[in-house]
């Protein structure tokens, strides 16, 4: 008799976003616009530990940040995930510490504080499922709303994709 095993497949979809396709500006725009952000935030935690010797959560940090135009450039929800990133890459960096002090032999040196996205660099851009629909049909269709400080892009004419289960994820990257 055979055993059966049940696995959890989390379907993907991704698109490759090239500089010829039309979502290339906009989507470099948002990367660049979630580098400045994760930048900010990064300052101010950073200087916060330095000089306080004291962490700033994200709970804080969005707080703090919630009315600087660097967080209203980005959708809040994407702006939000952005800070999350930037708090799960501190707690690596004090676990890294707490380990590195008991195996000392394991590091090439002492972890150091997370580092600054490059000046023209970009970073990451997270779009929670609220912000993406996806419809069950053949083609898929992300649909986004129009922010106040971003122009209405349309989103309607992606087409060819088609979905291989009900709940995919959308992935959209620049290359």
């Amino acid at each position: 008799m055979k055993e059966v095993i049940n696995i959890l497949v989390t379907r993907v979809e991704q698109h490759q976003i090239n500089s010829y396709h039309y979502l290339y500006h906009y989507c470099n725009d948002l990367c660049f616009k979630s580098k400045n952000l994760y930048n900010y935030a990064n300052y101010i935690v950073r200087q916060e530990f330095i000089n306080n010797n004291e962490w700033i959560r994200y709970n804080s940090l969005d707080k703090m940040l919630k009315h600087e135009q660097v967080y209203k450039e980005l959708p809040a929800q994407t702006s939000q995930q952005i800070l999350r990133l930037l708090d799960k890459n501190w707690k690596s960096f004090f676990k890294a510490i707490k380990d590195w002090i008991k195996n000392k032999e394991k590091y090439l040196g002492k972890p150091k504080l997370p580092k600054y996205k490059k000046k023209n660099g970009r970073n990451v851009v997270i779009f929670t499922n609220q912000q993406c629909k996806i419809k069950p049909e053949s083609v898929t269709e992300v649909y986004q709303k129009c922010w106040e400080t971003q122009s209405c892009r349309d989103f309607d004419s992606i087409s060819n994709v088609h979905l291989l289960g009900e709940e995919p994820r959308v992935q959209y990257f620049v290359d």
